[in-house]
C-alpha cells in the first residue's frame, strides 16, 4: 500500500465517511473538499476524479479479511486438532472484528451501497464472499470431514451454512448500527450459531 501524505489520507477518511453516509453519487467532491478543509482544486491535486477517490478506497479496503484469517486457520495444527475449541474462543472474537469493526464497516457499507452500479463492488463480493471466502471454507470442512473430525456432509453445503448466518447478523449490524456495548449482542448471535452449527456437523 502506497505511503499517504496527509492530507490524502484525510481526503480517503473522509470520502470514506461520507460515501458510507449518503452513497458515492450523493457525494461531491466540492462537499468532500469542504469536510477535509482545503479548496475543491486541491483534491485535484492527488485524485483525477471523484472515481479515482472510491476506487482507492476500493483497493486499500478490497481484501477481505475473511479470507485472510482463514488461510491462517487452514494451515493451523491447532484448529484441525480441536476445531470446537479454536471456532468458540479464539476465530469467535476474529469473527466480531470483521462484523463490528467501525471503519471497515464503512467500506462494507460502501460496497453494498453501490454493488448494482460500481463493477469493482460487485467484483469484490464476487471474489472475496463467493469465490475465496467460501471456496476455503470448503476446502476446510472437507480436510475435517477426511480427519474425521466432522460427519461427512457436502463440504460446499457446510460452508454456505456456516457463512450465510454470519451474513445476515454482518447486515444487521450494517443497517441497524450499535451503540458501544452492543457488541455483547452480537457476539451472543455469533456463539450461538457457533453452538448451533458444531452440534449439527460434529461426529458423535
Amino acid at each position: 500500500m502506497e505511503q499517504l501524505n496527509d492530507t490524502k489520507r484525510l481526503i480517503i477518511e473522509t470520502s470514506l465517511r461520507l460515501f458510507s453516509e449518503k452513497g458515492f453519487n450523493s457525494t461531491s467532491v466540492r462537499e468532500i473538499a469542504r469536510e477535509v478543509g482545503v479548496r475543491e482544486s486541491a483534491i485535484y491535486n492527488h485524485f483525477k476524479s471523484k472515481g479515482e477517490i472510491i476506487n482507492t478506497i476500493f483497493h486499500m479496503y478490497g481484501i477481505g479479511k475473511a479470507r485472510i484469517y482463514i488461510e491462517q486457520m487452514m494451515n493451523d495444527e491447532k484448529f484441525l486438532d480441536d476445531p470446537y475449541h479454536f471456532l468458540k474462543h479464539i476465530a469467535l472474537d476474529e469473527i466480531l472484528e470483521i462484523i463490528c469493526n467501525k471503519e471497515f464497516n464503512k467500506f462494507k457499507r460502501i460496497v453494498v451501497m453501490e454493488m448494482f452500479c460500481e463493477e469493482n463492488a460487485r467484483y469484490i463480493i464476487e471474489r472475496e464472499i463467493f469465490d475465496q471466502t467460501r471456496g476455503l471454507l470448503r476446502e476446510i470442512f472437507e480436510l475435517m470431514a477426511k480427519r474425521q473430525v466432522i460427519k461427512n456432509h457436502d463440504p460446499a453445503v457446510l460452508a454456505n451454512e456456516f457463512l450465510a448466518p454470519l451474513g445476515l447478523v454482518n447486515l444487521e449490524h450494517l443497517i441497524i448500527g450499535s451503540e458501544d456495548g452492543d457488541e455483547k449482542y452480537y457476539k451472543d448471535q455469533i456463539e450461538s450459531h457457533i453452538d448451533f452449527f458444531w452440534n449439527a456437523i460434529k461426529l458423535d
